[in-house]
């Protein structure tokens, strides 16, 4: 018997497919005529949503793909990505769908992806196709799951690194701020002049040696202090019996903590008595080899997050811990605490990370006069964390709105002390609604690239994008070349006043200089849109000029239809095709002929009527730009 789907092959699109948001890749699948019986599908819809479960909360109708078992093939990659925190935006579509050979039909499917690399997109379809034919043939579901943790790893190697860049990505999306991947983590939101480059929380105007010095804290406490902001007392250790003799010169309570990692990872603060340091002192050397024993200010834990001498975000961040009520145990309350669906692996994408009762839990533990089947009295906190990073199982609080001035401009002047445009500065004081002059506060660290709070970075991203990063796109399709309004409108954008970019048969053109020759219409606007100098971008589609997948632009704001060469039905045809493959994705459509317009629909699918005035579409073009 044939296999119920079958993968032939697969391809990344250059740019974007029709009335997709993102990238993507096209698949061509083989799937059977043979009608598929309901029990077997109950089973392998049920097997799925316990491996997947964004497969189950998807909806199965409505969606753009009728047939059942495409329909579950693309739900099923979808949720193997969400699972992996690789966003997906679009529902996979159907490109055409024919008959084939031996009863079966054959689907070219869109399916959404990050970028031009879908390896993972591949791997994963490959595998929800040899899935569905095993499970719908009757075969054991299990032996076929068993090997889906693979194809997670696969994808979330090839997805977003960190939280930070899947919340950029879904900002941009809700923002309707076009967005690409360049490279690695490397993520472009916008285009042209009003793009920027992100990784992470890093930007294009993040300063390098900025970077570096950020991340040594010893350097950091330096440049603060010239500042003359508050830091703590502290120095580096040599080995374990420096260290406690370090603990000793400062007094107890000290902290340890590695001199280049961030997201509390090796810290240790608090400590307070010998065996502790040293303890902490190897626990540490794990994370690095370079350890340094500081003064511990008792403290609330505070983060503000600072970009261009704005703070916009502050919490306070409660470290991983329970809550007695008097009734249950540290155990119950720590497996109700985990419970939480906010909670899971930092590295999958949960907001909040999964407090595991580890050694260094069970220390606080004892150190509390705790044990887990201990019942702490109702109101009472169990720390289970001496860090109170969210990474590493705190709570964050926000407390931006009861911030005293004093403060958030203590924050400010340390971001702004190590030149970073944006940074999440780390303050220790007892009451953030009280002035530090007042308090005493110490900054602990000021991270270069902060772990951002989920809703965060799409503010950030309305304060470093201007608008919804789009710049003014304009194509003209036809013979156009020879046209006295063609002539007008080129002189008219000359006058703008601002750089545009020009992509016609006859090459690239970028501020009227000439910086390509002849080639494919999508390579000649993407090479525009890369470049910062570019503020709007012109295309002229000959009629010779080859279709191709994908453009880099999901949308148009205006779209010229001029007449093909007269005489040539072939450049009708592609006339056509580029007419139709355009008119959907543009804001506003002219037809023009014998230098007459009109603006309007082309529900009449005639694209060549004779129309008016081709003045109105230049002036329409010229109010457009400014």
């Amino acid at each position: 018997m044939l296999p119920w789907l079958s993968l032939r092959n697969s391809y990344s699109v250059s740019g974007y497919l029709t009335g997709f948001r993102q990238a993507a890749v096209v698949a061509e699948v083989a799937v059977s005529n043979t009608p598929v019986p309901s029990d077997r599908l109950d089973k392998l819809d049920e097997a799925v949503a316990q491996a997947l479960p964004a497969y189950a909360a998807s909806p199965a109708q409505p969606h753009p793909i009728a047939h059942v078992l495409l329909q579950r093939l693309c739900r099923i990659v979808a949720a193997l990505q969400q699972k992996a925190g690789v966003p997906v935006f679009n529902d996979a579509v159907v490109l055409s769908l024919r008959p084939a050979a031996e009863g079966q039909r054959l689907c070219h499917l869109g399916l959404p992806c990050l970028g031009q690399d879908h390896t993972a997109v591949r791997a994963a379809l490959r595998w929800a196709a040899d899935a569905m034919n095993q499970i719908l043939g009757g075969l054991p579901a299990e032996p076929a799951l068993a090997t889906l943790p693979v194809l997670v790893a696969l994808a979330r190697q090839h997805g977003p690194r960190g939280t930070n860049t899947v919340y950029f990505l879904r900002g941009a999306d809700a923002a309707d701020i076009p967005w690409q991947r360049v490279r690695n983590n490397v993520y472009e939101f916008g285009w042209g002049a009003r793009a920027r480059w992100l990784d992470s929380t890093f930007t294009d105007a993040t300063s390098g040696m900025a970077t570096k010095l950020a991340r040594d804290k010893m350097a950091t406490a330096a440049v603060l202090r010239r500042a003359g902001i508050p830091v703590a007392s502290h120095f580096q250790a040599q080995d374990a019996d420096h260290a406690v003799k370090l603990a000793h010169r400062l007094g107890y309570p000290v902290v340890v903590k590695p001199t280049d990692k961030d997201n509390g990872r090796g810290v240790a603060p608090g400590l307070k008595s010998d065996d502790a340091v040293r303890k902490a002192y190897a626990a540490a050397l794990e994370h690095s080899a370079s350890i340094i024993i500081e003064k511990h200010f008792t403290g609330e834990d505070y983060r503000l997050q600072v970009l261009y001498d704005d703070v916009f975000w502050a919490t306070r961040r409660v470290p991983g811990g329970v809550t007695g009520d008097g009734v249950r145990t540290v155990d119950a309350l720590l497996r109700e605490l985990n419970a939480d669906p906010r909670r899971g692996e930092y590295a999958g994408g949960a907001i909040l990370q999964t407090l595991v009762m580890d050694e260094e839990a069970q220390d606080l533990l004892a150190e509390q006069g705790l044990a887990l089947g201990a019942v702490p009295e109702a109101g009472r906190f169990v720390r289970l964390r001496r860090a109170a990073n969210v990474s590493r199982g705190g709570i964050p609080e926000p407390v931006l709105e009861i911030a005293h001035p004093d403060n958030l401009l203590l924050g400010i002047r340390a971001a702004r002390a190590m030149r970073l445009d944006m940074a999440g500065v780390d303050l220790l004081m007892p009451d953030i609604r009280r002035s530090w002059l007042e308090t005493g506060a110490v900054i602990c660290e000021v991270n270069s690239q902060p772990q951002l709070s989920k809703h965060v970075p799409a503010e950030i991203l309305r304060k470093i994008v201007q608008g919804n990063g789009r710049i003014p796109v304009v194509v003209v399709v036809g013979n156009v070349l020879q046209a006295p309004w063609y002539a007008t409108l080129l002189a008219a954008m000359g006058e703008w006043g601002r750089t545009y970019a020009l992509v016609s048969p006859a090459g690239v053109q970028i501020g009227g200089q000439q910086v390509a020759g002849p080639g494919a219409v999508a390579a000649g606007m993407q090479a525009a849109l890369a470049d910062p100098a570019v503020h709007a971008l012109l295309v002229v589609v000959g009629t010779a000029t080859a279709l191709s997948p994908g453009l880099p632009v999901d949308r148009v704001d205006a779209l010229v239809l001029a007449p093909p060469t007269p005489g040539e039905p072939q450049a009708r045809q592609r006339w056509m095709q580029w007419t139709r493959r355009l008119a959907p994705l543009s804001r506003q459509v002219w037809r023009v002929e014998e230098g007459q317009a009109e603006q309007g629909g082309l529900d009449s699918g005639d694209f060549a009527a004779q129309v008016e005035s081709a003045e109105a579409v230049v002036a329409s073009i010229r109010s457009m730009l400014h």
